[in-house]
């Protein structure tokens, strides 16, 4: 899940990042429940997709695309 939440995030850069950033947001605090050793992975994701959200919205802004 925390896997998934990361392409999420990523993919943030290039579609639009307000309907990605919660959907990655949610697998993320549900992985976050499920798992205990995977924490390392679920830090790591949820800085990819919160640094992803803010250079997406900029990148979006700057090219005068849709945001949502």
């Amino acid at each position: 899940m925390a896997a998934g939440a990361l392409f999420l995030g990523g993919f943030e850069l290039l579609y639009r990042p307000f309907r990605l950033a919660p959907a990655a947001l949610i697998l993320l605090l549900v992985a976050t429940i499920m798992s205990r050793e995977q924490q390392r992975l679920i830090q790591f994701a949820f800085a990819v997709v919160g640094i992803c959200f803010v250079a997406g919205a900029a990148l979006q802004i700057l090219t005068h695309h849709p945001l949502f």
